[in-house]
């Protein structure tokens, strides 16, 4: 399991977008599935990958 924490620099982008940027050996449509799957996770809570990235949230992305 690793955890990435939200900083300034990405807050009001969709988080998809961000996590296609923060994980370049992961393609959009992978990421796309893994938060639809609930592999990626908010805050400990389940998302849509058009929220938008706040400072200091917590990216959670379980064992895949």
């Amino acid at each position: 399991m690793n955890k990435i924490i939200i900083d300034k620099n990405y807050e009001g982008i969709r988080l998809d977008k961000v996590l296609a940027s923060l994980l370049p050996d992961k393609t959009r449509n992978n990421i796309l599935k893994l938060i639809e799957d609930e592999k990626i996770l908010l805050n400990d809570k389940p998302f849509k990958a058009s929220t938008k990235a706040k400072e200091n949230d917590t990216i959670t992305i379980l064992d895949v």
